[in-house]
């Protein structure tokens, strides 16, 4: 439960800079989406959370990239 509110900041904020897709944007979209499904107290498996950052380290360069 303390990541979903997190991502949800993240895109909305994404959203209010730039309307233009890019590369990432849908796994920030995919983990919102699979966070929700969670119950509160369940827990990332530590292969679901490398996964996670990794995605987001993605989605972080692919968002810079629309700025350049």
């Amino acid at each position: 439960d303390a990541l979903h509110p997190l991502l949800a900041e993240l895109i909305q904020s994404v959203n209010a800079v730039t309307g233009a897709d890019f590369e990432g944007r849908g796994a920030i979209v995919k983990w919102l989406i699979r966070l929700n499904g969670m119950r509160a107290q369940e827990e990332l498996g530590e292969g679901e959370a490398r996964e996670l950052g990794f995605e987001i380290e993605g989605a972080y360069r692919g968002f810079k990239g629309t700025l350049n």
